[in-house]
């Protein structure tokens, strides 16, 4: 892990005397270090977060005022993100329908408690039923929306293969969802989903979103895939840390892996959940999740810091793509025959 990443663990951990020692060494490159958590996609968060910690100060100044102004920047971005989300909520409810935002503002506001503590690129929502697809496909046009996804046979065929569709339109891409990811081995309860669905407000706009338990689900799989795919950032380790933060006192944690592996999902959670409390050695923080997920320890296909460092270091495609498939709860053969019974449709998916 190079000297930028420990720099970041370190503030998310408030350690104000090592912060200043690290950010304050001759050696210390500013530059590098600016250059780092814009790669990272984290400049808002660790401002939001060091100020939160009480260790801004102990950061340079130069650092500091890149800070402020990506974290500013962020927060004009996300006011018109937000205008955008309670133009389509009301267009949504004057159609009859409603939509689950996924991530995005809610996360925002609910797991750091600030709207600019958290970049985001795109909108993502949720519908009930892929079958009104194009209904929702012909609401979302009228508010700028343009289908970027090629659609292979049918929406129905699609729905059968894939998770989302995506969308181009101002001011941000949007992903609409029927499913938090197709794949044969998971058997989330949607029903449950919606029934349990809760009312989230930032700055008075109301949002549906996830119960709680849901939205570490979806979580695990973005990590998971994107781990797979060599494209992961820090930015969604650092996500899961403040979800964590909040709800994890609350959690009953062994319910909570009894109904992933109902679900198929213990795989996932465990492997994900412990490969963020290792590489930023916040385990102890979690106490109440620590005996739960010891307990299901035989399920980690990664059990040495080594391994897990290498997972998102200098680890070959190869390496990743095989332990994203041993998380699933079915053989490895399945998994490789959906991968490429699947691949055409997620190929039109992401066009």
């Amino acid at each position: 892990m190079n000297r930028e990443f420990r720099l970041v663990r370190t503030i998310l951990r408030g350690d104000r005397e090592i912060v200043g020692q690290m950010s304050g060494s001759a050696d210390f490159d500013c530059d590098t270090f600016i250059d780092y958590v814009q790669r990272q996609t984290i400049g808002g968060t660790i401002y939001h977060i060091a100020q939160c910690r009480s260790v801004l100060q102990m950061l340079p100044e130069r650092c500091v005022e890149w800070l402020r102004k990506s974290f500013l920047s962020q927060h004009r971005w996300n006011l018109l993100l937000l205008a955008r989300v309670a133009e389509i909520n009301a267009t949504m409810r004057a159609a009859g329908r409603e939509v689950i935002v996924l991530k995005g503002l809610p996360s925002a506001q609910e797991y750091y408690g600030q709207l600019a503590a958290r970049q985001i690129g795109d909108l993502d929502l949720l519908i009930e039923n892929p079958a009104d697809l194009f209904e929702f496909e012909q609401i979302l046009a009228r508010l700028g929306y343009r289908r970027r996804s090629r659609i292979l046979g049918s929406r129905a065929l699609m729905a059968r293969y894939t998770h989302h569709v995506e969308f181009e339109g101002p001011p941000a891409p949007l992903d609409l969802h029927w499913v938090l990811r197709r794949h044969p081995s998971l058997r989330v309860d949607y029903s449950d989903l919606w029934r349990r669905k809760r009312r989230v407000s930032v700055r008075k706009v109301e949002f549906l979103v996830p119960p709680i338990e849901y939205e570490l689900i979806l979580q695990f799989l973005s990590l998971q895939n994107d781990i797979q795919l060599g494209v992961h950032r820090l930015k969604a380790f650092i996500d899961l840390y403040a979800m964590l933060k909040r709800v994890a006192g609350s959690l009953d944690w062994d319910s909570f892996f009894h109904d992933r592996q109902t679900e198929g999902m213990l795989g996932i959670s465990v492997n994900v959940l412990d490969l963020v409390l290792e590489v930023l050695e916040c385990r102890p923080e979690f106490p109440t999740l620590a005996q739960p997920l010891e307990s299901h320890r035989k399920r980690l296909v990664l059990s040495d810091f080594a391994s897990k460092a290498a997972l998102l270091g200098g680890s070959g495609e190869l390496h990743r793509r095989m332990w994203a498939l041993r998380l699933y709860d079915i053989s490895a053969i399945r998994a490789l025959w959906w991968w490429g019974l699947s691949l055409p449709f997620r190929l039109a998916e992401h066009r």
